[in-house]
Formats: structure tokens, sequence, C-alpha cells
């Protein structure tokens, strides 16, 4: 490892130009070789692996690893959640779906366990790469929009950014391309906004795959040439990939066979450079269906040849069944997630409506005796009753706000603890002077009670006597 992080700052200072991203690594690096084994070293090393991940595959890979076993060694759950996701996406990068998905779906299942919103939404934007490159869009989309749900509702905006990328991406290659154009457009300009350059230069590719779709060649290479400026500014390895092979299929177009083999074979060089061997397969498919069409009969047969190559790497019958068995399990962990949250939700709703049961009861008990003419009750009774109306109001208030405090305060003990103690001391004052106001109420009924009943007994002995002294002349 000592190696390795000594080589690095030579490597950056040739992938990047820009004297910020230099900073950020020098101070990335001098993090990690302080070899603290905490959240700190783990950041580093995340962060410095989503660096290479668009440039140096087999080094980003190496420091996600480095990552992961630190968490896993850290025993924290939402750094073991962060390094998953980090070494998943360098592993999508460089084609191992499966093994990706599996790591994503460890991931995820941390953050919801923790409920940390942020990195559900992260993950599940990631989730939507996966089953993209998968060919399932319709399950890229629905992740894509859990991710936007996510950010939107938290004002995430860089992330707000990456979950309308990779929608406007489902929606091209599901040609839906209004669709497409209009996330897109909307992720360029909030890239702008932000000033994320990466995103931007993705943003622009993007929409030069969209216009190339729709037929409108020259405002398609407009995007790609500005796409290309950026990417190569910001050294994004897989941009260049793919707008390369985006402008190839321009000049295929156009019948311009020169530039056509120029950018294709641009494309799958950089991506053979890199590691990244979903830009591989696109470039050597794309040259062997031109030769093809040309003729050019060995060289087709030599691209065809890589192709499977690589498809079988990419795509083998092991991998796929691996795939399907990760997606299985994952449908089941769902089906139990959201039977649980629907068993949650209705004794929720039982508790509310016995909590609201008791309450009346005791309302009602409470006002029996207060209007009762002739019902003598003890004050003890009175606070007791109180008290116990107290107390059921009060877990009605919880159960009724508590999944709205949820998503207020992202589920942190502490703020929701605040709250609830905030609600609660408005109430108890409440409390003493309604006791106080039944206690007086009562107070002054038993008295008339009690005033009645001795009026009633003095009438009755002063009636005794009267009685007895005409007795004996009745006789």
């Amino acid at each position: 490892m000592r190696k390795l992080l000594l080589t690095i700052p030579a490597i950056f200072l040739a992938l990047f130009s820009v004297s910020a991203q230099q900073a950020e690594i020098d101070s990335l690096i001098t993090v990690i070789n302080k070899n603290t084994k905490d959240s700190s070293q783990v950041d580093a090393l995340n962060r410095l692996s989503v660096l290479y991940s668009t440039s140096r595959a087999d080094t980003a890979l190496k420091l996600a690893q480095q990552s992961l076993e630190i968490a896993r060694h850290s025993k924290v759950p939402v750094l073991e959640a962060k390094s998953l996701n980090a070494t998943a996406g360098v592993l999508w990068a460089i084609g191992d779906f499966a093994q990706a998905l599996d790591y994503y779906l460890q991931a995820l299942k941390i953050a919801e366990d923790i409920k940390d919103d942020y990195m559900i939404g992260k993950i599940s934007g990631n989730l939507g790469n996966i089953y993209a490159a998968l060919g399932d869009e319709e399950k890229a989309i629905s992740y894509s929009k859990i991710n936007l749900a996510i950010f939107e509702k938290n004002s995430y905006q860089l992330g707000r950014c990456k979950a309308l990328l990779n929608l406007g991406d489902s929606y091209e290659n599901l040609d839906m391309l209004d669709s497409a154009r209009m996330c897109t457009t909307l992720a360029n300009d909030l890239s702008i906004k932000i000033n994320n350059r990466q995103l931007e230069a993705l943003s622009l590719c993007n929409l030069g795959n969209i216009y190339s779709k729709m037929n409108q060649p020259d405002i398609a290479m407009s995007y790609y040439r500005a796409s290309m400026r950026l990417c190569k500014e910001v050294s994004l390895v897989t941009g260049i990939c793919e707008v390369s092979l985006g402008m190839a299929e321009l000049f295929k177009k156009a019948g311009t066979g020169d530039s056509v083999q120029h950018y294709a074979k641009l494309s799958l060089r950089v991506a053979q450079d890199g590691g990244f061997m979903p830009d591989v397969l696109k470039a050597s498919e794309f040259l062997a269906g031109y030769y093809k069409e040309h003729r050019n009969v060995d060289s087709a047969f030599t691209y065809m040849q890589q192709m499977i190559t690589v498809k079988d790497s990419l795509f083998s019958e092991e991998k796929s069944h691996q795939v399907q068995m990760l997606n299985i399990k994952e449908n089941i962990r769902q089906q139990q997630l959201e039977s649980q949250r629907q068993l949650t939700e209705q004794q929720r709703k039982d508790n509310i409506q016995y909590a609201v049961i008791g309450i009346g009861v005791i309302t009602f008990l409470l006002l029996f005796l207060l209007l009762s003419r002739s019902v003598i009750i003890n004050e003890k009774w009175i606070r007791f009753l109180g008290i116990l109306g107290l107390l059921l109001f009060f877990e009605f208030i919880n159960l009724f706000l508590h999944p709205f405090l949820g998503d207020i305060t992202n589920h942190s003990p502490v703020l929701m603890l605040l709250i609830m103690v905030a609600i609660a001391s408005l109430l108890i004052p409440l409390h003493h002077k309604i006791e106080h106001y039944i206690t007086y109420k009562l107070t002054a009924k038993n008295r008339r009670i009690r005033l009645a009943a001795a009026q009633k007994t003095i009438a009755e002995l002063e009636e005794k006597p009267a009685t007895e002294h005409h007795s004996p002349s009745e006789k």
C-alpha cells in the first residue's frame, strides 16, 4: 500500500491538469498516509477511489477494497455502506456487474437498517446504473426515481443532477427522446449552476446521443465537441470513450470513413488503457460491424473475436445466473420489508384507535363525575384519571406525528426526542390547568351534594319530634 500511495501524486499530475483537483488529491493522500484506520481514512480512500474510477479503474478498485477492509474492521455500519457503495462503483465501471450488484444490495440493506436517507438515495441511483447496464431500463428508471425523490426532498443538488442524468439516459435507451431531452437539459442546467464540470461533460455527451437519434447531426456534433473539450479538461476517460464513439457514428452516417475509424479506434484504445470493459465492448462491436459492412473480412474478424471475448467476460452464463439469484433475493427482501411496513402501519393505526378510545372513556367518565348530581368522588381519583388521560393523549400525539417527524428529522433520535419534549412541555401546564379546573368544579359539586344531604338530614330530624309528640292523643 505504501508503494501505491507514493506513486499516486505522479499519476494524478499526469491525469489532472486542474490545480484545485491536485490540491484535493494531495489533501486526501495526507489523510490516508496518517494510517488512522478511522472514518476520515475511509472517506479519503473512497473519495480517491471515485476520482480514479473514471480514469484508472485498477487503482480505484485497490483503494476501494482497502477502504472496505478498514470499514468492516471498524464495525461502523455507515462506513461499511459507504465503502461497499464505492467498491461497487468501480466494479460497475470495469464491467463486473454481478459483483457490483451484490455490493450495492448489501449497502442498500445497511442504509435501510440505519434509516440513512442520503445513502438510500445514493445507492438507489447506483442500482439504476447497474440495471441500465444489464439492459433492464424499467427497473433502472424505478431506482432512479427513488434516487431523485429523496434528493429533491433534501434539496441535494449534486445528487439531483446525477439522478436526472440517469433518468435521461434510460429514457434515451428506450427511445423516449422527448423525456430524455427534458431530463438531460435539466441536468445540464443544474451542472452549470453547481459548477460541476464532469457532470456538465456527461450531460453534453448525452444530449449529443439524443440529438443523434433524433437525426439532427449538426446539433449532435456540436454537443459532442463541447463534451470532448470538457472530458479532456477533467480527464473523464469514460466520457471520452462514449463521445468518440458517438462522433464515429455521426461520421459513419455522413460517409466519412477515415474519421469513423479514427474516433472508433480512439474510443477502443482509451477504454482498453483505462480497463473499462463495457466501453471496450461497445467500440469493438461498432468496429466489427463497420468493417463487415465494408467487406474488410480480416479486420471485421479481429474485432468480432475481441467483441465475443469481452462479451463472454461481461455476460457469462454464470454471471447471468448470479444476477438472477441476486434479483430474486432482493425481490423477496423488498416484499418482506413491504409486508413489515404494512404491518407496522396497521399496528400504528390500531394503537391510535385504542388511544382515542381510552381518551374517550376517560373524558366520558370525568364528564359523568362532573355532571352527576349524586356521586361524590375523591380528588385522588381525579388526579389519577387526569394523569392517565394525559399519558394516553401524549401517546396519541406520538403515534400520529411519528411518521411526519421521521421525515422531517431524517429519523434522528435526538431531534425527535427534543420535539416530543417540547410537545410535553406544552401539554403538562395545560393538563395542570384542566385538572385544577375539574378539581375545583368537583369540590364545589361535592360540597353541594354534602350540603343537600345535610339539609335533608336536618329536615328529617326536625320532623321526627313532632311526630312523636302527637302520638298519645291519636291512641
